[in-house]
C-alpha cells in the first residue's frame, strides 16, 4: 500500500477500506450509532445532537479491529509480525494473529500495567521490555 499521508486519503481509498473490513474473517462487528439521550449518561452540559458509536460490541472491545483488520488482508502472507502496544491495538494484533496463524509478537512497555498484557495472549506478549535511555526517543 505504500506511504498514505493525509492528502493521499480519497474517498476510493476509504471505500476500498471499508469493503476489506466487511470482508474480513475476523468478525468486524456492523455496529450501532446511539443518541447520547438513549443512554443513561448524564446529559450534556449545552443542547446538542450527539451520536455514540458502540465500538465496545467488536470482539475485541474497540474499533482498533477495523484497521487491523485492513493490515492483516494486506501483509505478506508468512513471516512474523511485531508490533509495539499497551492496549486496544494490541489485543486486536493477537487476535488477528491467533486467528490467522501468523507468527506475531505484541512489545509492551516495562511500564504497562500488569491489567493490560492480560487482555492480550500471553504467546504473544513480550513485557518488560526494556531500551536504554538513549534509543528511547529513536524509536
Amino acid at each position: 500500500m505504500g506511504d498514505v499521508t493525509a492528502d493521499s486519503v480519497t474517498l476510493s481509498l476509504l471505500m476500498e477500506a471499508r469493503d476489506t473490513v466487511r470482508g474480513s474473517p475476523l468478525g468486524v462487528v456492523h455496529t450501532p450509532m446511539v443518541r447520547w439521550c438513549q443512554t443513561s449518561l448524564p446529559p450534556p452540559p449545552v443542547p446538542c445532537n450527539i451520536h455514540i458509536k458502540l465500538e465496545n460490541m467488536q470482539k475485541t472491545g474497540s474499533f482498533k479491529i477495523r484497521g487491523v483488520a485492513n493490515q492483516f488482508a494486506r501483509r505478506p502472507k508468512g513471516g512474523h509480525f511485531v508490533t509495539m502496544s499497551a492496549g486496544n491495538y494490541g489485543k486486536a494484533f493477537a487476535y488477528a494473529s491467533k486467528h490467522y496463524g501468523s507468527k506475531g509478537k505484541v512489545v509492551m512497555p516495562e511500564t504497562a500495567p500488569l491489567s493490560r498484557s492480560a487482555l492480550i495472549q500471553p504467546e504473544l506478549c513480550a513485557r518488560n521490555l526494556s531500551f536504554p535511555q538513549h534509543r528511547r526517543n529513536t524509536l
